[in-house]
């Protein structure tokens, strides 16, 4: 069997080609060939290591408009939450709502996708807005209410609910409630027709 690996990266093309030469004499079949390559090539945690602590290597060079990191620990995105709200108030629409991002630009994580993680304090009623982009909600912790359009939905954890582009939404919180999200907005954004309404009027 021929294996054939396309990247820029020397460094991790060179690493490939050893542990292959190793891995082929010592394994059965092509599957623990792979196994093998993925454990070894790039330890856990490294590429938060290398990008994920608003520090660079030294050489690198945006390879492309993906971020070089595929892990965001929740852990982590939870802390980050907690002291946003422990300084301010949530936005009037949102609560209080943060984007992941590519650490090596400070760009959207994918060239097409927004992605998002906000916290509804318990009792916080939002404002009722809307924004061009179609997005994917997915409860992790709490409950509460959305109202989509007219209709208003209930959720718990676990539940998945969509708001499409341009349908007014409003949250209501029961109890601290954490929504992770994702949607079109990069590729809107980039395409420079990304509109929001009535998130930000007085």
């Amino acid at each position: 069997m021929t294996f054939k690996l396309k990247t820029t990266d020397r460094d991790f093309e060179d690493r490939f080609a050893a542990l292959l030469a190793v891995k082929r004499e010592q394994a059965s079949d092509v599957n623990e060939v792979v196994a093998a390559i993925i454990a070894k090539v790039r330890a856990e945690g490294d590429a938060a290591a290398r990008y994920g602590a608003n520090l660079l290597p030294l050489e690198y060079r945006p390879k492309g408009p993906a971020s070089p990191v595929l892990s965001y620990p929740y852990e982590r995105t939870r802390e980050a939450l907690e002291r946003v709200a422990r300084s301010s108030d949530p936005h009037a629409a949102h609560g209080y709502k943060l984007r992941y991002v590519n650490p090596a630009t400070g760009g959207h994580p994918f060239p097409t996708m927004a992605v998002f993680m906000q916290w509804l304090p318990k009792g916080y009623a939002g404002r009722r807005a809307r924004s061009t982009d179609g997005a994917v909600y997915c409860v992790v912790e709490g409950r509460g209410s959305v109202v989509i359009g007219e209709t208003r939905f209930d959720f718990s954890p676990h539940d998945v609910f969509v708001v499409p582009s341009w349908e007014h939404c409003q949250f209501k919180a029961d109890t601290d409630c954490v929504l992770f999200s994702y949607s079109d907005r990069a590729a809107q954004e980039a395409l420079g027709f990304w509109r929001e309404e009535g998130a930000w009027t007085s």
